[in-house]
């Protein structure tokens, strides 16, 4: 048997610290940070470490995610440990280190979340517990988890968060919400506040490093938001151009949404496809391009007021590129699912008339069908074969195989290879 081969030693390692500091964190931690030579963090972190943590000591940049990789080659060669607050991996910058450097490149010392700590101050199981962070995102996501009963844990991004939440719980109506914010979890400083309903909520901003607890209360005549494609009409600010329910509905089960997919929605009308098919789940992305600026400002507040405020809406025409790579097996185009149904609904209507014809023929010589004159048989044949290719097409359009037979029907010349739908382009 080969013995075993040492793994190389990480390039980084990444040391969570709680609002307890030094003292709470283990043996293994503080030698880290002992022996660091480089030592990278946030100020509130970097505060928290004593004199005999000698090494230079570096804030994080702005933006922080392009600048990683040259900050760690800056300082190449040299012992560099990463201060993140709480659980590294958990909402933290341990998951921007492993996509930027690679998993075996960084070294993780976890500490305690302080989603961990509020869920053991309340009495929460946290395998039941949502959490939704709201550090350097829109407060409007939040709404994508209001359901009645649940319990929701909101990573604050500073003091003023909780009045935030407070004032769109009332305006998605969940008024009734019970709140309450826990600060400086694990810390001496540690300060729970006692649970007031969201739409009596009055406390002034307290300490920024804090966590709002909330149990989701429905007001009475609120309309009630399921959490699968389907959301009711009266959901969505529109002129009319909207896809409605049901239609929706079965839309989105067919196109089959999973986490981290992106969707081009051409053409958005109110944008309902995109939202709901973003609330699916988090990481799904969606491009919603709309020629018509009113509607586009409307596709906007439908993305705000349903939680998912990350929808991309682009004003304008699309590229003809865009809509001939969209029909590509990888992107959606909502015409082309029309165009199915359509040709669907003429087979089944063919169907049932051939049906019928074989019912009520003309019995009345020899047995069997009347003869037609020479001429009108050639022409009969010729409509049956004409007939008979047109049905072919429709099969064909309806199974989803003719994506050139699609894009004459639309005017184009078919579909165009050579362009990535994974990701949306600069030039819209």
């Amino acid at each position: 048997m080969n013995p075993a081969v040492p793994a190389a030693p990480a390039a980084v390692t990444v040391v969570g610290i709680g609002a307890d500091g030094w003292e709470g964190l283990p043996s293994p931690s503080r030698a880290e940070l002992i022996a660091a030579e480089v030592l990278i963090g946030g100020p509130r972190q970097l505060a928290l470490l004593p004199p005999e943590c000698a090494g230079e000591r570096v804030g994080w940049p702005s933006p922080l995610r392009p600048a990683v990789p040259r900050l760690i080659a800056d300082h190449a060669g040299r012992r560099i440990a990463v201060l993140a607050s709480g659980d590294p991996m958990f909402y933290g910058i341990g998951r921007v280190l492993v996509e930027e450097l690679g998993a075996d490149a960084v070294r993780v010392l976890p500490h305690p979340s302080s989603v961990s700590h509020a869920c053991a101050r309340l009495g929460w199981p946290l395998e039941d517990t949502e959490v939704v962070t709201l550090v350097g995102r829109p407060a409007a996501r939040l709404a994508a988890a209001l359901h009645d009963g649940r319990r929701i844990l909101v990573l604050s991004a500073d003091a003023a968060t909780p009045g935030q939440v407070a004032a769109l719980l009332c305006d998605r109506g969940f008024g009734p919400s019970r709140m309450r914010v826990l600060e400086q979890l694990g810390g001496g400083k540690e300060h729970v506040t006692g649970a007031a309903a969201a739409d009596e909520w009055t406390l002034p901003p307290g300490d920024p490093l804090n966590i709002v607890a909330v149990e989701c209360r429905r007001a009475p005549g609120t309309l009630r938001l399921g959490a699968v494609p389907g959301l009711p009409d009266e959901a969505y600010e529109h002129d009319g151009q909207l896809t409605k329910r049901h239609i929706r509905a079965a839309t989105l089960g067919v196109l089959a949404p999973a986490p981290g997919e992106l969707l081009w929605d051409i053409g958005g009308g109110s944008g309902s496809i995109a939202v709901e098919w973003m609330r699916t789940h988090p990481s799904c992305r969606a491009v919603s391009i709309e020629r018509n600026p009113v509607r586009a400002g409307r596709i906007t507040r439908n993305a705000e007021r349903l939680g998912v405020p990350g929808l991309r809406v682009v004003t304008g025409r699309a590229p003809r590129r865009t809509v001939r790579a969209a029909a590509a097996r990888r992107g959606v185009r909502r015409r082309r699912a029309h165009l199915r149904g359509a040709a669907r609904r003429l087979l089944g209507r063919a169907a049932r008339r051939r049906a019928a014809g074989r019912q009520h023929r003309d019995t009345g010589v020899r047995g069997g069908t009347r003869r037609r004159p020479p001429a009108q048989g050639r022409r009969a044949g010729a409509a049956r074969r004409g007939a008979g290719r047109a049905r072919g097409r429709l099969h064909r359009v309806a199974a989803g195989d003719a994506g050139d037979t699609v894009g004459r029907a639309q005017g184009g010349r078919g579909r165009r290879p050579g362009w990535d739908m994974r990701t949306p382009p600069r030039d819209l």
